[in-house]
């Protein structure tokens, strides 16, 4: 009985080993960039600029003048009357 007991005491004392498992490799794969393709979105909008161009012309005044008179040197006045503007487009845009 007492060689039975030191033998299982000697295989406990034995048996008693952890295992150590292997870390495994540490390895990055790079991620493949995304390549989107350019998308286009036609809004047809229409404006009414008329109106908005009317105004330009009534804003600006038509008659510039102006003076400077000085003791020594070059004195000067001076008048401008301009045209009325003239804005020119075309009705429809075909981009791209």
């Amino acid at each position: 009985m007492k060689y039975c007991f030191c033998f299982l005491l000697f295989l406990s004392l034995c048996n008693c080993k952890s295992i150590e498992p292997v870390a495994p490799l540490k390895t990055v794969n790079p991620v493949p960039k995304l390549v989107q393709p350019n998308s286009f979105i036609v809004v047809p909008i229409k404006l009414n600029l008329a109106p908005y161009l009317k105004e330009v012309n009534t804003s600006i005044p038509k008659k510039f003048e102006g003076q400077k008179e000085s003791c020594e040197g070059v004195s000067f006045a001076y008048t401008f009357y301009r045209n009325p503007i003239q804005f020119n487009g075309k009705k429809k845009y075909h981009g791209f």
